[in-house]
């Protein structure tokens, strides 16, 4: 796995920028293995999350730079859970946990 540190918010944006055709060939690789046939977009930029509350911790809405990756027509519910996802995680006393395809791919590669 490639450990990148960077000295600016400018130097961070070039490395997404730079690795958005990684990040497409890695989704769309991802999804064929898959058997998901539906389209996926990747936009990074200013993308709308809506309010989410967990554990009595308010996230607002808003605006936030991001990468998204929209599979299909983006009807899911599951942003919140890629950005932070101890907010999809269920308690460890609960017996089923929830996990992010995404998320673990890309970790896998970056």
């Amino acid at each position: 796995m490639e450990t990148n540190k960077f000295n600016s918010i400018n130097e961070t944006r070039n490395y997404i920028n730079k690795k958005l055709p990684e990040f497409t060939k890695i989704v769309d690789n991802t999804l064929k293995k898959n058997n998901y046939n539906n389209s996926f977009n990747i936009n990074y930029g200013k993308n709308y999350f809506p309010k989410k509350v967990y554990k009595n911790i308010i996230y607002e809405e808003g605006e936030y730079e991001s990468l998204v990756i929209t599979l299909g027509d983006g009807q899911g519910k599951n942003f919140w859970c890629v950005l932070f996802p101890p907010l999809c995680m269920i308690d460890k006393n609960n017996d089923i946990e929830y996990k992010s395809l995404i998320k673990e791919t890309i970790d896998k590669y970056f």
